[in-house]
């Protein structure tokens, strides 16, 4: 994580650093044409994906993804990743795309739907757009933590609730 995201802990000893996200060289890479061609014919989507977390129902999460973006009227690519998500027929404003680097699509769009990982949230923070973080696992919740300075403070104890 980078210092500028998350402060360095005052108790970590001073051989400890906080380096940033470490990005890997981006090869040659050239878009579908399909995409590049949905990325031009409207405003910026939102990108919507989670990764490697494996859905307990793709085709639920699929239709309530659907049925969100047809409520606020937006555009969107859906990264399908390890879950199955876009599965099926896709209604004109959804482009359903195979796994492509995040550091060519997020600039593309306008907002960053993710579960929260540390690479994804890397990623959406370099593009310099906002993310919508739906955390999945243990870990997802600190990528949340980290782009919302007021969510910094520990969640109450289940005791509390």
């Amino acid at each position: 994580m980078s210092p500028s995201v998350v402060p360095r802990p005052s108790d970590w000893p001073a051989h400890a650093h906080l380096t940033g996200a470490w990005f890997l060289p981006q090869g040659p890479w050239t878009p579908p044409a399909d995409l590049e061609a949905f990325l031009a014919a409207g405003p910026a989507p939102v990108s919507i994906g989670f990764g490697s977390m494996g859905l307990r129902d793709p085709a639920d999460t699929t239709a309530l993804v659907l049925d969100a973006l047809a409520q606020t009227g937006q555009r969107a690519v859906l990264l399908s990743g390890w879950g199955g998500l876009a599965a099926g027929d896709l209604p004109d404003h959804v482009f359903a795309a195979s796994p492509l680097p995040h550091s060519w699509l997020f600039p593309r769009v306008s907002a960053v739907v993710h579960h929260g990982g540390a690479g994804t949230t890397a990623a959406g923070l370099r593009a310099g757009v906002p993310s919508v973080i739906t955390p999945f696992l243990a870990i997802n919740p600190s990528g949340a933590s980290a782009c919302a300075p007021w969510a910094q403070a520990p969640p109450p104890s289940p005791s509390a609730a």
